[in-house]
């Protein structure tokens, strides 16, 4: 902080002041520890010099001091505007909007700084406590320390549920093979492929008979010329011939297409040489023919030799070979990371009557007998494996164990000329079959049907999901195979079958394949199956009912997903009886816990009626019902299913819902809320791509802040855009932050009868007796209040017409009254009001709300609408918005939108907000976003306004004159005084337009729409207390001064100035009239006439100001803003033109007192009085 100054008594600061630091003193914690030893009788304020004037200002510097520290020491950038002007040169009207902000906050602080000196010395305000700054230091830390808190714990809590679903994810992968298992049963697998069905005969049958099978078979591979020429190499000495380089043509036997053949059995390695001399090496002296691409064996006995090579000269063709596939090179090369396995093999038993490897059927001694090179630090490879894809990593001969099922169903695949599948089914290492959307036929299927009939299978699990091309007979056949299988397995319950899928199978849903499943269902085949999913199929609707039925009585059937599968509505909007009775059997299962109903088509009885069956049934934990609802005969955006909601309140086993998709608009949303405000099992909702619109946010945003709600995650995708609705429709809106007006409801609509419960649901919070909070209420047939259920839900009738006025003045009468002894302030009435109905969320629902936040981090509309739900509702601290702002660009808006979350008069909280700002364009767009709301002077609201609806700040701003309005209402109605407003009904708001009409009710009955402009003027009726005093002319001369010196700024930037002190004094007609000969402009002398009216301590001197008003015209306009009933000049109106519109009712009112008033003196004081009627016609006015 700036070093204080020596006087004792000098004025207090604003907040922002107190927390100015040097971009140096980032610790808040040390700047406490060293405000601890200063002198508790120093003055805790920068000095004159240092001062910053405003938070703006103080902004300003705290960029300058951070970019041009080393200028601004040096004195070269001195001033704020040269700040500004360096930061905004591109954008002029950010910088003249900038200039504003420095003009009104220059021009404020003076006159603030005069008037409060006038205060202290008459008495009206204590001086600064000691301490003080020491407190304001103390906030700061504890705000700051609340936000990192609070980014922890929502940290935590993102954390902790990203490893929740981690862990759920991971075990659904269970059952998903890995890669070394599948290697692993790869290996046992291709044995049986390679012997089993790929010869004439039988392998087992050539096997007995002691032949070599015609086919490619697993058989031993030798290498003997390796080891001969190592043997030679060896005798000869170290004067042996260098080994051939290794080349690209080498490497033949490592491609793709090699490894390929390898797996089918083909040692095909020479099949793409390029070398035409090893080649014609290589062919058979007989016919010159290749003979690689047909190998067969080349063993150690003499009868099996010449296969590949024939003649003499194999032994010499050998060695060619071997270096034509690159074998001895490559070893030769790679030698120092070949492992040694095993001994070296005598010379006795190196080969030479063979050259390349090949298969041999009857060997059981390996597939690679010895592989060594000749090499001076001895064999570099005693013994070389080549594993086939087939062969078991540890030398195993053979499979484990040769399955009956998996022979079988390679020979089917043999004879139908289908390629075999891979399946851990299929090679007899799993009981469950997983072909989702393996694009299988019909000769696929009927294979594996075939395999499981051919010997003990026991399946699990059946998944053929997306199998779109297998026909009606195929699965005929597998479900026929299923019931054979169940009446002859003897197995426990628990081996059969647990999950079947048959979605998206079109020729599952034949009429022949439905009555086998029925039958299934029905019979004890099935017993153990837990999941049945039939979506997406097109089932025909005779067969609904029975499928239905089969369900019902399946006393083991867990999960059930009938999606798409034509159940509901079917013609002309009117919903068949046979949809209410599939429901009755379905949802009387005892043991269905998912249910899946998802695109199917409801309306509002089968809704209805879906509800009904849901709190019966009590058990259902997981509900899928996107895209179901069904268009409404009566609007497009009246959804069905919130006939459905109103049951869900009564439902306590629900977890998760899915309701994306079904046509909801906020009144939806407002249903929704109202079921689930006190259920806490439903966890998860699913509400994306509805129209929700901002109004539907703020009922999920209430709802998932409600310490009652068990609601912890929502997703709103594409929700962000509703409802377009008309500025004179009839829709009715429950707003939360002030429920107040006129409500008429037909009670046979759900909406309708929510807002109702709404309503009493509010007046149960703010403990407010019925008979209070609801007025001037006729119905029909006669209603009484209702009671509440056992579930804490009010029990309101379904039928009927209701018009009622919800009133809380007795509430907020209570507290504000109650809590300061008199009649307070607008400041604190405005407070009291924000305590009673804002929304603060509990801890816990804070951080999940906080964390629904980040989850939609980039997306811009669904966290501007948050923004704009926030806003309206809620009440919010430094450390929420902090928080916020980390996650998202454009932090201006976020400051500027969630400015009226904050309480009146917490001028630090909004200070550190700004902060929060990165650069200063960007703040400068936050003060022109929330312009209106800075310049509103709670405490003296009289004015012109102008509010942009769709613009929460200016909303919050329209909101707080119609709090204002009705506060002041009721103090006068209880009073006594009499009406003077403008259309008799005790509303201080005048000349009131929405979108250019007037409103169609009273302003403070009118609901605010979220679009559109607001114009009205505010004219309070709050007048100077008795005593109250104006300012010396020692303090006015100092204002004039003040004013003076900034006018050459723009008269509006002055006019922004004086109305936020305007509160702080009261002024004498004389000054007034002195004021008014600062502005040269009629129209602004007219603004500071309105804006002080009220606050003239001498209002029978009135007279003195209105003759500084040169024309009629300018008076006639400030009554026609002020109303005629209170500047009335009863004390001398002589001199005074009048032009008076009879349609109002305070006009009325003025005509009315001229009357009397001539009647009590003369008639003939009315001088040239006249009177035109509504068609423009002139009265004569016989008197």
């Amino acid at each position: 902080p700036a070093h204080p100054s020596s006087n004792p008594h000098s004025t207090p600061a604003p907040s922002f002041a107190l927390c100015r630091l040097h971009p140096a003193s980032r610790c808040l914690r040390t700047m406490v520890k060293k405000a601890r030893f200063r002198n508790a009788d120093r003055d805790p304020w920068p000095s004159e010099r240092d001062k910053a004037n405003g938070p703006f200002i103080d902004f300003v510097l705290r960029e300058l001091w951070a970019s041009h520290a080393d200028e601004a020491t040096a004195g070269l950038l001195s001033t704020e505007e040269s700040a500004m002007a360096r930061e905004l040169s591109v954008d002029l009207k950010a910088y003249l909007a900038a200039k504003q902000a420095v003009t009104r906050e220059r021009l404020s602080w003076k006159i603030n700084q005069a008037v409060l000196k006038f205060r202290r010395s008459q008495g009206l305000t204590e001086n600064v406590p000691n301490g003080y700054l020491l407190q304001k230091m103390k906030q700061v830390y504890s705000f700051y320390s609340a936000a990192r808190n609070l980014r922890s714990q929502v940290s935590l809590y993102m954390f902790q549920r990203t490893v929740h679903l981690s862990i759920a994810a991971k075990e659904a992968r269970k059952g998903i093979e890995n890669t070394y298992t599948r290697r692993k049963r790869l290996q046992e697998f291709w044995p049986q492929f390679h012997n089993c069905g790929m010869a004439d005969l039988p392998s087992a049958a050539r096997r007995s008979q002691g032949q070599p099978s015609k086919g490619r078979t697993a058989s031993t591979v030798d290498l003997p010329a390796l080891d001969a020429e190592r043997a030679r190499s060896s005798s000869s000495g170290p004067s042996r011939s260098p080994l051939k380089s290794t080349s690209k043509s080498d490497l033949q036997w490592k491609t793709r297409s090699s490894r390929s053949h390898c797996s089918a059995g083909s040692w095909n390695w020479l099949a793409d040489s390029q070398d035409s001399q090893l080649a014609s090496r290589l062919s058979t002296p007989a016919t010159g023919r290749h003979r690689s691409q047909s190998l067969s064996t080349v063993g150690s006995r003499e009868e099996d030799v010449p296969l590949f090579f024939e003649g003499p000269q194999a032994t010499k063709s050998s060695s060619a070979a071997n270096e034509a596939c690159g074998l001895r090179s490559y070893i030769k090369h790679k030698g120092g990371i070949f492992p040694k396995l095993i001994a070296e093999s005598p010379p006795s038993k190196m080969m030479s009557k063979s050259s390349l490897p090949s298969l041999k059927p009857n060997d059981s001694n390996g597939w690679l007998e010895s592989l060594s090179v000749p090499d001076e630090g001895g064999p570099l490879m005693s013994k070389g494996k080549f594993n086939r894809p087939w062969k078991d990593i540890a030398g195993s001969q053979a499979l484990k164990v040769s399955k009956v099922s998996t022979q079988q169903y390679l020979m089917t695949c043999r004879s139908e000329g289908i390629l075999p599948s891979t399946d851990a089914f299929v090679t007899g290492h799993s009981d469950r079959l997983k072909a989702k959307s393996k694009a299988m036929s019909d000769k696929s299927l009927n294979a594996i049907s075939g395999m499981m009939s051919a010997g003990p299978c026991q399946v699990q699990e059946i998944d053929l999901e997306g199998n779109r091309s297998i026909s009606e007979e195929a699965f005929l056949t597998l479900l026929r195979f299923l019931a054979d299988d169940g009446k002859k397995d003897q197995s426990p319950p628990e081996n059969r079958l647990k999950r079947l899928s048959l979605k998206s199978c079109p020729g599952a849903a034949q009429d022949r394949p439905l009555a086998e499943l029925v039958s299934l269902l029905s019979s004890p085949c099935l017993t153990n199956l837990q999941s049945l999913d039939l979506g997406y199929m097109p089932i025909s609707v005779k067969w609904h009912l029975p499928l239905s039925k089969a369900i019902r009585n399946h006393g083991c059937l867990k999960t059930l997903s009938l999606a798409d599968t034509g159940l509901g509505v079917r013609t002309s909007g009117e919903e068949e009886d046979l949809t209410m009775l599939c429901i009755v059997e379905i949802l009387s299962s005892d043991s269905i816990e998912e249910l899946d109903l998802s695109w199917n088509c409801f309306g509002s009885s089968g809704f209805n009626f879906l509800g009904q069956k849901l709190v019966e049934q009590g058990i259902l934990k997981k509900l899928e019902l996107a895209h179901c609802s069904a268009i409404s005969s009566k609007g497009v955006w009246i959804s069905p299913m919130v006939h459905l909601f109103e049951h869900i309140s009564h439902n306590q086993s629900l977890q998760h819902l899915n309701i994306a998709g079904n046509h909801l608009d906020f009144r939806g949303a407002m249903v929704l809320e109202d079921a689930l405000e006190f259920n806490s099992r439903l966890k998860e909702v699913d509400i994306s791509n509805n129209g929700l619109g901002i109004l539907g946010l703020r009922s999920l945003m209430r709802l998932l802040s409600r310490g009652s709600s068990g609601l912890e995650f929502f997703n709103f995708e594409n929700c962000s855009k509703g409802a377009i609705m008309d500025g004179r429709t009839d829709i009715q809106i429950f707003r939360a932050s002030r429920p107040h007006g006129r409500y008429t409801l037909d009670l046979s609509r759900p909406y309708h009868r929510t807002l109702l419960r709404m309503l009493y649901k509010t007046a149960d919070r703010l403990k407010l007796p019925f008979d209070q909070a609801f007025r001037d209420l006729t119905a029909s047939p006669p209603y009484s209040h209702p009671s509440k259920s056992a579930a804490g839900i009010y029990e309101v009738p379904h039928e009927g017409q209701l018009a009622i006025t919800f009133a809380m003045e007795k509430a907020l009468e209570d507290l504000t009254i109650g809590t300061h002894n008199c009649r307070p302030d607008f400041s604190a009435v405005l407070n009291c009001h924000f305590d009673l109905l804002r929304i603060r969320p509990a801890q816990s629902k804070l951080i999940a709300m906080l964390a629904e936040w980040k989850r939609n981090e980039g997306l811009r509309d669904e966290q501007a609408a948050m923004i704009d739900a926030l806003s309206k509702d809620f009440s919010l601290g430094y450390a929420h918005i902090a928080n916020m702002c980390q996650s998202r660009t454009q932090t201006w808006d976020i400051v500027a939108s969630l400015q009226c979350c904050m309480q009146q008069g917490v001028d630090l909280e909004r200070y550190l907000c700004g902060l929060l700002i990165p650069n200063v364009p960007d703040y400068v767009r936050m003060l022109r976003r929330a312009g209106n709301l800075f310049s509103f002077n709670p405490d003296n609201p009289t004015g012109r306004y102008k509010l942009d609806l769709s613009n929460p700040v200016d909303y919050n701003v329209a909101e707080k004159l119609i709090i204002l309005d009705n506060w002041e209402s009721t103090m006068r109605l209880r009073d006594g005084q009499i009406d003077i407003s403008q259309v008799g009904n005790n509303s201080h708001a005048r000349n009131v337009q929405h979108a250019g009409f007037p409103l169609p009710c009273d302003l403070t009955d009118w609901i605010p729409l979220e679009f559109d402009v607001l114009e009205l003027d505010y004219s309070s009726t709050k007048r100077p207390p008795p005593d109250a005093m104006p300012l010396d002319e020692e303090t006015f001369e100092i204002m004039v001064a003040a004013i003076q010196e900034a006018s050459k700024r723009p008269a509006i930037d002055r006019l922004q100035a004086l109305n936020l002190v305007s509160d702080k004094f009261y002024l004498s007609c004389l000054q007034l009239r002195q004021l008014l000969g600062l502005f040269k402009d009629a129209a602004f002398r007219q603004e500071i006439f309105i804006l002080f009216f009220n606050r003239l301590a001498d209002i029978q001197n009135e007279k003195i100001v209105r003759v500084r008003f040169d024309t009629d015209e300018e008076m006639t306009a400030i009554l026609q803003r002020l109303g005629f009933g209170g500047p009335f000049p009863f004390m001398q109106p002589e001199q005074c033109h009048f032009s008076m519109q009879l349609k109002n009712y305070d006009e009325r009112l003025a005509v009315s007192l001229l009357l009397k008033l001539a009647n009590k003196e003369k008639i003939s004081n009315l001088k040239n009085p006249k009177f035109t009627h509504a068609d423009g016609t002139e009265d004569p006015l016989p008197l």
